[in-house]
């Protein structure tokens, strides 16, 4: 791919930066009306927008905002997949009778 000028890195970044004014509230509410956790839903649209950040892709006012929801929809799958894998995991060592909770009363992560 190309290499940006700088001016057009700086164009780029400041787009970002207006999608991430106009996108953080609703990226929290799409991520939350489908994981229902509410303790890693900034952290997941943070790493939406580090990914646009960190993306060589080139984008607009409509292209920023698809690829907004794209990544966060792939935060979502990444988080079931996680909760899915330490959810076996704290039921195999429930069966061996190891304490999966910290004290805190937390899910074994």
């Amino acid at each position: 791919m190309p290499q940006l000028s700088r001016q057009a890195m700086m164009n780029r970044d400041e787009l970002i930066v207006r999608a991430f004014r106009r996108l953080y509230e609703p990226l929290c509410g799409y991520i939350r009306k489908r994981t229902g956790d509410i303790a890693d839903i900034e952290d997941m649209v943070q790493d939406v927008f580090l990914s646009l950040l960190s993306s060589d892709r080139i984008f607009t006012e409509q292209s920023v905002a698809k690829y907004a929801y794209a990544c966060a929809r792939n935060r979502v799958m990444d988080y079931f997949r996680h909760r899915a894998c330490t959810d076996r995991a704290a039921e195999y060592f429930n069966n061996l009778g190891c304490v999966t909770h910290n004290e805190g009363g937390n899910r074994f992560d």
